[in-house]
């Protein structure tokens, strides 16, 4: 299948997730987190697969939430979330093992999304942030 936001390659028994909008900084938005779901039920049932790489590539994993289409859309924040929660919780819940592979930038969200990973390894240009308020 076909992605929008991801790119999916099978190394062997390993299935290897590339978040693919390198325009936006690998921004996490509605339909990544809905194709990350989908992607991951899919590498649940291939009992080939015995680990997931989770990775952005070699310059920026994720800058966290796409701001942008936060901002386009009034219930956004609300579904947001949940779809948000639903990421998360399908990348903790997996049966496979998933390691996070960061390089740049893994800020807010996607800092978050990395800590979802089982392990995680950080290239020396990996920076990690929390920019929420309290």
């Amino acid at each position: 299948m076909a992605w929008e936001t991801l790119l999916f390659e099978k190394k062997g028994s390993v299935g290897v997730i590339t978040l693919n909008r390198p325009d936006r900084l690998n921004a996490l938005n509605t339909s990544f987190r809905r194709e990350i779901l989908e992607l991951l039920d899919q590498c649940e049932k291939d009992f080939d697969i015995r680990a997931l790489v989770l990775t952005g590539g070699p310059k920026v994993f994720s800058v966290g939430a796409d701001i942008k289409e936060m901002v386009s859309s009034e219930n956004i924040m609300q579904e947001g979330a949940a779809d948000a929660c639903a990421m998360f919780y399908g990348i903790c819940n997996v049966s496979k093992a998933v390691i996070g592979a960061v390089s740049g930038y893994a800020m807010g969200g996607g800092f978050e999304l990395a800590l979802c990973c089982d392990m995680r390894i950080a290239s020396e240009t990996a920076t990690f942030a929390m920019s929420e308020s309290t």
